[in-house]
């Protein structure tokens, strides 16, 4: 196999890419393996059949194109445990969307991006790199199918980049409201941890803010650690739409979409332009109703993650209550908006 084979299909897949080491680590997919791994990550992609590549070879032989001529990778951003899993599996059962579950080159090159010393000296790699792994994510079974990525939550920075790669791309920044992610964070241990070693090392993105700055940060308990950092990722968004108003961006907050998922879903199709019927978007939120994102084969309503939800606000309602105490004070301390800005648009 040639390096020109590798534009023409996804099948090989970037599972690493790296800027200043000149290497690009594939691994063979099929479409099966893209629709049922949780993630695309080396957790749950085999890894036992990699290969590499120069990353000045492949570069070389793909197209010289323009972000006006690029094919568009539209993107779900989002913070964590908001139901971005299962809108990402909803859209990918309809048959113009290629839907890409947190690739994890993605990430990695958002954290490079974050805190590699070499971007204050060789930003020009970076930016080399994620054109090319743009432009591999980029690529589709089908002519007229449509990539949608789902990163991380660690890469709301990247928007930007995402958006002006190409100039068709769109974005959505998907989110809980606060009370709904704290909930989230509070009944497992896991996750405790989780926020806080993600709010360190996202902290950077925003170290001049007074909220985020570590010697504010520190001694605070797990529910204000997640209250902060659900604040940091919405100040992302508000400031990225604050200095760029005519981006191809939306927000969307997941209890709407519970509440009409059909409408919610086509109006997604038209936000990332896939061609889809109703009847097929129907067919679509029928397939993935009352199962578990990360486990489809495991039933689990709209009712279950409700009381879910109740239990933790039971057993933990004072810390809770105290988490959403000390984000309403921080919220006024720095004037945060009441509502994230370019709510998605909604027949």
């Amino acid at each position: 196999m040639g390096l020109a084979d590798v534009w023409t299909s996804p099948n090989h897949f970037p599972i690493r890419i790296e800027p200043w080491g000149d290497r690009v680590v594939f691994v063979p997919l099929t479409r099966t393996l893209y629709r049922t791994l949780t993630f695309l990550d080396d957790r749950y992609v085999p890894m036992d059949v990699s290969w590499e590549a120069s990353l000045r070879s492949l570069a070389h032989t793909g197209l010289a194109d323009t972000a006006h001529d690029r094919r568009p990778v539209h993107a779900i951003f989002h913070v964590a445990f908001c139901g971005s899993t299962f809108v990402s599996r909803c859209l990918d059962r309809l048959s113009g969307a290629f839907v890409l579950k947190e690739p994890f080159p993605v990430h990695d090159i958002g954290f490079v991006k974050r805190h590699d010393p070499l971007m204050h000296h060789r930003p020009e790699d970076w930016t080399h790199a994620f054109d090319v792994l743009m432009r591999l994510l980029a690529r589709t079974y089908a002519d007229d199918q449509v990539a949608i990525m789902k990163p991380t939550d660690a890469s709301t920075h990247l928007i930007g980049d995402v958006l002006a790669h190409a100039a068709s791309s769109s974005a959505l920044f998907l989110y809980v409201d606060l009370k709904v992610f704290l909930q989230s964070v509070l009944g497992d241990r896991v996750r405790r941890g989780f926020v806080r070693e993600r709010l360190d090392d996202l902290s950077v993105l925003v170290a001049n803010h007074p909220l985020f700055q570590a010697s504010n940060r520190r001694g605070l308990t797990d529910a204000e650690s997640a209250a902060c950092l659900w604040l940091l990722h919405a100040q992302l968004f508000v400031d990225f739409v604050a200095g760029h108003p005519d981006a191809r961006c939306r927000s969307l907050d997941f209890a709407t979409y519970l509440g009409d998922p059909a409408r919610t879903l086509e109006a997604l199709t038209n936000l990332f332009e896939i061609p889809a019927g109703m009847d097929e978007i129907e067919r679509a939120v029928r397939a993935e109703r009352d199962t578990h994102a990360k486990a489809p084969e495991v039933r689990f309503t709209r009712a279950d993650r409700d009381a879910a939800l109740r239990a933790v606000s039971d057993a933990h309602e004072d810390e809770l209550n105290a988490g959403l105490q000390w984000a309403d004070r921080a919220r006024a301390a720095v004037s945060f908006p009441d509502a994230l800005p370019r709510p998605l648009e909604i027949a």
